[in-house]
């Protein structure tokens, strides 16, 4: 099967980064997508959570020709299917944001779950490890991580600590590799304050209410 990834040159380095040994074809969101010929293709959208209506450009695809696996972690599968649906081709949810693809295991999550032997058996053979985990907004790692940087905003925004002592404050208490505002700049403030805000409109659920500092931030950044 032919490698294609869709996103911009951050994308694409952190996918040689997990995956040093495909050769892939990058294009970006406005590159029309191949025609697989006889050749199925295996797709890397990690365009799909700022653009979800790229799904309807993937029912040019029939079974067998393509296998679709979609940032969808600001969105969710279930989501993106109330709003558009599915191709008839296997679609498969993962954690795209940066600094989260280059892991040993990669978090995915499935609507069909007679595909997860299937999609297993793919990236068994790509060499990496995966987790199916439950369909839902912010998936797990990036939810818990941006609850963490939110959280680290209201100490910041109540003048407890500056930004430096915070993350010095969590890399020795919690041995994490980053601290929250560190972690923040890798993934991009936009992207936490999106991703927070998608949680908030998810759930109603008063943790993901985003820190006004972080909104400010964000939206200035």
């Amino acid at each position: 099967m032919h490698t294609i990834v869709i996103g911009n040159a951050k994308n694409s380095e952190e996918f040689k980064l997990k995956f040093p040994h495909l050769d892939a074809r990058v294009l970006r969101a406005t590159d029309p997508l191949p025609d697989t010929g006889e050749n199925p293709v295996i797709i890397w959208d990690f365009s799909m959570d700022d653009a979800p209506e790229r799904l309807k450009l993937y029912k040019k695809y029939e079974v067998g020709d393509c296998i679709l696996f979609a940032n969808v972690v600001k969105t969710g599968l279930h989501n993106l299917l109330a709003q558009h649906s599915q191709p008839e081709i296997v679609l498969v949810a993962f954690n795209g944001l940066p600094t989260f693809f280059n892991r040993p295991i990669l978090e995915l999550s499935i609507i069909r779950e007679d595909q997860k032997a299937f999609v297993s058996e793919i990236l068994h053979d790509l060499k990496t490890e995966v987790e199916f985990i439950e369909d839902r907004v912010g998936m797990i790692s990036p939810r818990v991580v941006c609850m963490i940087i939110n959280e680290a905003y209201f100490t910041l925004q109540e003048g407890t600590a500056n930004k430096a002592d915070i993350d010095k404050g969590m890399k020795l208490g919690t041995n994490y590799p980053m601290g929250p505002f560190e972690w923040a700049e890798k993934i991009g403030l936009k992207n936490v304050y999106h991703l927070l805000n998608a949680l908030w409109e998810d759930t109603r659920e008063e943790r993901y209410k985003i820190c006004p500092l972080l909104k400010k931030e964000a939206q200035l950044n």
